[in-house]
């Protein structure tokens, strides 16, 4: 009898365990960018003036010299990732397209 009140008293015990939740922690990778930071770019500035404001780009296009990608993700505890990314188009080494999205879309993982 003392037995089965032991087995019965444990598996209450593992069981109240399940109802906690899991933690999982927040998952942030590449270019961490500001608004501040896009906005003092404009259109004439060389590569090494840009990586000056921006910080060195994460992600190095292999097709295109002439472009820089700046991308995050970031993935706070149990929600949808959310990604963020400029896209810097050069020519003759001088700046002459900015493309953003700095409004977080989410991305179902």
């Amino acid at each position: 009898m003392r037995k089965l009140y032991y087995t019965l008293l444990f598996g209450i015990f593992l069981s109240a365990c399940s109802w906690l939740p899991v933690y999982h922690p927040d998952f942030q990778q590449g270019n961490m960018m500001t608004a501040q930071e896009v906005a003092k770019l404009h259109a004439g500035m060389t590569q090494a003036q840009v990586e000056g404001v921006m910080g060195g780009a994460v992600l190095q296009n292999t097709f295109n010299d002439n472009r820089l990608l700046y991308a995050y993700e970031y993935k706070p505890n149990n929600q949808p990732m959310k990604l963020r990314y400029v896209a810097l188009t050069f020519s003759g080494g001088r700046l002459v397209k900015i493309e953003k999205d700095l409004t977080p879309k989410t991305k179902d993982v």
